[in-house]
Formats: C-alpha cells, sequence, structure tokens
C-alpha cells in the first residue's frame, strides 16, 4: 500500500498514486496543494478501512437513488469539513474552509450534488471574476479609501481547487460519475495576478516606521522589523530563525525552516538558502542577542531559547490567576502583524502594508542598487527568475 504525490517533468503537472488491494491508479492535478488535499483524503480512508481501489468501483446509484442526494451545503458539513479539518495543515483547511464559507456556499450551497454540471460550475468561474476582493484596510474611513479590485487569479484558483477537491471526494463515495470541476483553469486565466497588490515602502518611509516601531513597541519588534526588511524573507520564514541560523563572522543568515500555523516545517521551496546580513543587521542582530543572554543570565539561566524572536507566551493560569507566561516560544506572525506591524506604520504617519511588502520593499532595493536579478532571485528563494523579474 502507498499514497504518494510527485510532480512530472513532462507536464509540470502534480500526480497522485495510490497501489492498494493490488490495484493501482494516478490522478493528475494542477497544483500540489490540490493533489495533496485529496492524498491526505485517500490516507484517511484507507486508515478507515473504507478506500475503494478504482477497479473495483461500483457503478455510480441510479436516478432514484441519485434524486436523494444532499446538497453540496450539506456534503461539505457532513463530509468535507470534518474530513480536512483532521487531515489537512491547519493553513490549508483554514483557505478551503473560507473559500466554501464566504465563496462557494453563498451561491452553489443549495444545489443537489446531483445537479452540478460543467456548464454549472463555468458559470460559477464568471462570477468570480467579476466579484471585488475583500478590502485589507481596517476601519470604514480607510475602507472607504480604498481602490476596489477584483478577486486575483490566485484566489479564484484556491476557490475552484477546494470546490474540485469536495468533487473529487464526492466520486469516491459514488455520488458522482465524474468531477464537474476538473480542467476550469483555462476560464480564469486572464484574472488579475497577485502582483498587481505589490506595495512597496518608500526610502522615506522606511526609517519613519523603524523608528516608531522601536520607540512604541520595543527593541526586539523593532530588530525583527528590521530583519524583514533587510533580508526579505517570508513571515514564516522569520518566524522560524534560530540562533545557530545565524552566522555573524560569515554574514549571513541560513533560512532553513518556517514556523506557521503552530509548526515547524521545511521552507516554501523546500530547500536551504543564505541572505547576506547587512552591517546594520549585523549590529542590531548583536545586541539581541547579547540582551536576551544578560536576560537569561540575571534569571540564572544558562542558555537562551534556540529562537531569535519570540513570542510573549501564552498566559499561564493556577486557580483563576495569572502566574506568569510560556517561555521560549516563537513569535506569531499574525499577532507581531496586528499588534506591531500595521499599529508602527500608524504611528509613522505612514500608509498600511501588508507584511509581505516588507519583501517586495527588499528586492526593489536589491535591484535599484544595481544588484542582478539572479542574486535576488537567490536571496528571496524564488523557484525561478521570472517571478522575480515580473513581480
Amino acid at each position: 500500500m502507498g499514497v504518494s504525490v510527485r510532480q512530472q517533468k513532462r507536464d509540470g503537472k502534480w500526480y497522485l498514486y495510490v497501489r492498494h488491494a493490488g490495484e493501482r491508479e494516478s490522478r493528475k492535478f494542477g497544483t500540489e496543494e490540490e493533489a495533496n488535499a485529496v492524498a491526505a483524503a485517500v490516507r484517511h480512508k484507507i486508515a478507515l478501512g473504507e478506500y475503494v481501489a478504482a477497479g473495483k468501483r461500483e457503478e455510480p446509484a441510479g436516478k432514484e437513488e441519485t434524486a436523494q442526494l444532499p446538497t453540496l451545503k450539506e456534503f461539505f458539513d457532513k463530509t468535507m469539513a470534518p474530513l480536512w479539518e483532521s487531515t489537512l495543515a491547519p493553513g490549508t483547511y483554514a483557505r478551503y474552509e473560507t473559500s466554501f464559507r464566504v465563496h462557494i456556499l453563498p451561491v452553489l450551497g443549495e444545489l443537489p450534488l446531483n445537479e452540478f454540471t460543467r456548464d454549472r460550475i463555468k458559470k460559477f468561474v464568471v462570477s468570480l471574476l467579476q466579484k471585488c476582493a475583500p478590502k485589507r484596510s481596517h476601519g470604514e474611513e480607510r475602507q472607504a479609501e480604498e481602490i476596489e479590485r477584483k478577486l486575483s487569479k490566485d484566489s479564484i484558483r484556491n476557490i475552484i481547487a477546494a470546490l474540485r477537491g469536495a468533487f473529487t471526494e464526492a466520486v469516491e463515495h459514488n455520488l458522482l460519475a465524474v468531477n464537474p470541476a476538473s480542467r476550469m483553469g483555462k476560464f480564469y486565466k486572464e484574472a488579475g495576478a497577485v502582483r498587481d497588490e505589490v506595495d512597496t515602502f518608500t526610502a522615506e518611509e522606511i526609517p519613519l516606521f523603524l523608528s516608531a516601531a522601536l520607540e512604541h513597541f520595543g527593541f526586539e519588534n523593532y530588530a525583527m522589523a528590521l530583519t524583514a526588511l533587510h533580508t526579505g524573507m517570508r513571515a514564516s520564514e522569520l518566524a522560524g530563525v534560530q540562533w545557530r541560523d545565524v552566522d555573524f563572522r560569515q554574514r549571513f543568515i541560513t533560512v532553513r525552516r518556517q514556523f506557521k500555523d503552530g509548526k515547524e516545517t521545511r521552507t516554501k521551496t523546500k530547500k536551504a538558502r543564505k541572505v547576506d546580513i547587512s552591517d546594520a543587521l549585523l549590529k542590531e542582530l548583536q545586541i539581541l542577542r547579547k540582551r536576551r543572554q544578560e536576560e537569561y543570565l540575571g534569571r540564572g539561566k544558562n542558555e537562551i531559547p534556540a529562537w531569535v524572536f519570540l513570542s510573549p507566551g501564552n498566559i499561564i493560569w493556577e486557580e483563576g490567576k495569572q502566574v506568569g507566561r510560556a517561555e521560549g516560544q516563537p513569535v506569531d506572525m499574525v499577532n507581531f502583524r496586528n499588534r506591531v506591524f500595521l499599529k508602527a506604520c500608524d504611528k509613522a504617519g505612514i500608509r498600511r502594508r501588508r507584511l509581505h511588502d516588507t519583501r517586495h520593499t527588499f528586492a526593489s532595493i536589491l535591484l535599484m542598487a544595481g544588484e542582478s536579478p539572479a542574486y535576488v532571485r537567490d536571496q528571496l528563494g524564488h523557484a525561478s527568475i521570472k517571478m522575480t523579474v515580473d513581480v
């Protein structure tokens, strides 16, 4: 028995391979995320003894039984939500759940499964192309000033991937003969790309932002904001940096892991990379480590936590009273974004950005300074130079 996911060089697609009960089968998917989602569902069914190999499946139910099929909402609530919550990573489950709750169920939720056709899904895709994306600003005044934008290609792709994953499971349950949401990419390929949303800090805004972070939120939060701007690391990679990754002598950070949704995993590209450290960042990281050592030594501890950027820690309660906080845990980047990053923008009197725009700012500064696109690609950990240049 085996379930594996691999990308084929011949077409760049992701394939799910299942070997079970003396049978072999394979399925093609457009994205790794979708393939992994279905693979997790297959593993779950095999573990429960419910999986039926392709060569041994019965024909779909007849018309009389089909008439009693559940609606998409019923199928999602009773089957897909519990399955995905137990088998997918928290972040992936959150994206799938949001896609259904916000975009899919309000439009398609009351439709019985047997009434879904390829034409019906095409119409749904067309409706997504016309739909406006949620505004990123906080507060009515800021939202009123923000320009409306349509859903991006990536957003639509994620929504259709969630819907396709649900229909794949419906096929597994013999509720559908074919997946009506397969091969829909050509209908939304002209949608706007995420890169249209890039909003970098200007050269004048960077010192204002960093000064506000230091003054109002303390040295450790300032050091993390500086690291974001001077390395271009992804938020999850910042949370995953450990002191052993920082080479003060050779002046670089080795990005080996990411910390996201409470879990330590490999980087997005599954590869480690070295990111050069600027003079300013080198100095501040040295200060941060010295302060951390002095703090823990003063409390009678010989070693400091492995993580460079720490969370304040969840409150520890005993008999209804706060007695302390958990220590040594990596920073929660959602908390940092909401409680430090966005508020530092406000304190500095500058426009709010996404935390991810520090990454774009870093890349823009390097390119404007004359660094080669290949060097910038390596620093950012992009899979291709096309991504670096286009964005």
